[in-house]
């Protein structure tokens, strides 16, 4: 765990020299367990926000400065996250930080009658968490608002709704936004006389493509994959890949059937040989 000063120049304020290293986590911690290893540091946070650093001299206040310190953004991976601000992300409730959207209302798009959490909201739901006597009604609590207790908000100006980053890596800097952007919801196509130029499959994709191939694929099993990691198998199986007109998005459907009619026949072949033998 480690922390930017932002009050630096973005060219000095990741510089190792200027990081401050506030713990090292040994073993990924239990659900609730990330609350050890914040709180020194919570406490270190209110100490500095609440009486402050008195400086008796800086470059510019010769004759001293008082600094106060805040926790803004907690940037983590999806998991860490979680763990951190004593939140869930479930098949049931999809974000805990932002609306109150639930697994049985996932075809509203009209994000106008969505409900947004508020911090008040959040710091109840996890106090209540807090405060439950026994582990059956804090996981009876959890279930119903999907927020555990989390040092953090014993910083009075901690918001999660607002300081919590989405991460970074992955949907970044690893693609997964761009990817899902452009493959899923097909939003790079510009309806000219040209398909949309299709992403490269990833190492993993390519990994996961095989493993399904190799494992008597089906259509739900072949479904489960993105269409640069099916194109990837036609082409590695020379394996014609489907044609689609001028302006149309890419589907998953011809990718299958095609993958399917191949599997198909190299497995009526090989029963021809065999019987014949």
């Amino acid at each position: 765990m480690s922390m930017a000063c932002l009050s630096l120049p973005p060219s000095l304020r990741h510089r190792g020299e200027n990081h401050y290293l506030g713990g090292l986590i040994p073993l990924d911690p239990s659900l609730d367990g990330m609350n050890n290893y914040l709180s020194p540091i919570v406490q270190d946070l209110l100490a500095s926000w609440k009486q402050g650093t008195w400086y008796t001299k800086t470059a510019r206040y010769p004759h001293g400065r008082l600094s106060r310190s805040a926790l803004l953004p907690l940037i983590c991976d999806l998991p860490g996250a979680r763990k951190a601000s004593g939140t869930s992300f479930s098949v049931t409730i999809f974000s805990t930080l932002l609306c109150d959207i639930r697994k049985e209302d996932m075809n509203s798009f009209d994000y106008s009658k969505w409900n947004h959490r508020t911090w008040e909201d959040h710091k109840k739901a996890a106090y209540a968490w807090r405060d439950a006597t026994s582990k059956k009604a804090r996981a009876k609590l959890f279930k119903k608002n999907g927020i555990r207790w989390c040092e953090l908000l014993l910083l009075p100006y901690w918001d999660p709704t607002r300081f919590v980053i989405i991460d970074p890596m992955h949907n970044l800097f690893l693609g997964l936004v761009q990817t899902h952007v452009r493959e899923f919801l097909a939003m790079d196509i510009e309806g000219g006389d040209e398909l949309a130029p299709l992403t490269p499959a990833t190492p993993h994709q390519m990994a996961k493509a095989k493993k399904v191939w190799e494992r008597t694929p089906t259509r739900s099993k072949l479904s489960s994959l993105a269409i640069p990691a099916l194109h990837f198998l036609c082409t590695d199986l020379n394996v014609p890949p489907p044609n689609f007109a001028a302006g149309k998005r890419r589907r998953k459907a011809p990718y299958i059937d095609a993958l399917l009619v191949s599997y198909i026949s190299l497995s009526w072949q090989n029963l021809t040989r065999t019987h014949t033998v």
